[in-house]
């Protein structure tokens, strides 16, 4: 059971929401051609002359009905959904959850000055809003309770939801490198395709 609070923690506690994905590990020169889908130009002047991906994913989750003021209470042997965390309920809540996968992928440092990467790229985005705080409430007590059983009755509430995947070619270049100045720059063509969308009310 402790593994179902963990998850169902991971979509409600609220976490800074950016828009990029892998955070902190797209600055990181070694991270190779993940780097691509942050900025085309940050595959050149790589340390790697070939680099691989199989498979990655990062997922962002975020809301503001519950929160936490450190992460050390999230992973604490005596930690209790819903009573760690503070609640702040409203007639308008939302929540937020944005996946990102990058799938086969595959870097080549041409020369010093020229990189090419070809990717596989998913991601997922689901947005629900006006969410009624009190009914979040009471499917918290409905969960602690172990039950099978609850009610939502929310006719304000709604969400939308998009998936799409892409097949990316990026092209970097170094353009001038002289010790003082430096600069690069890229370019990447892509093929989108959609998933699903949906949106709910």
């Amino acid at each position: 059971m402790q593994k179902i609070y963990v998850s169902l923690l991971l979509v409600l506690v609220t976490f800074g929401l950016k828009a990029q994905s892998y955070i902190g590990f797209m600055t990181d020169n070694y991270s190779g051609v993940n780097r691509v889908i942050n900025n085309p130009a940050n595959i050149a002047d790589t340390p790697f002359t070939f680099d691989i991906n199989l498979v990655g994913a990062s997922t962002i989750f975020g809301n503001d009905a519950y929160s936490s003021e450190s992460l050390s209470i999230l992973t604490g042997d005596d930690f209790e959904f819903p009573d760690s965390l503070m609640e702040s309920f409203t007639e308008d809540n939302f929540a937020y959850s944005y996946s990102d996968i990058l799938g086969p992928s595959v870097m080549v440092n041409i020369n010093a000055k020229n990189t090419i990467a070809l990717y596989t790229r998913a991601r997922a985005i689901i947005n629900a809003s006006d969410i009624d705080g009190a009914q979040i409430d009471q499917f918290a007590d409905d969960f602690d309770a172990d039950t099978d059983d609850f009610i939502i009755n929310n006719l304000n509430s709604s969400a939308v939801a998009h998936g799409w995947g892409e097949v990316g070619l990026s092209y970097a270049r170094v353009f001038k490198d002289d010790n003082e100045h430096f600069f690069k720059g890229g370019a990447t063509i892509k093929y989108l395709v959609g998933f699903a969308s949906g949106y709910g009310e």
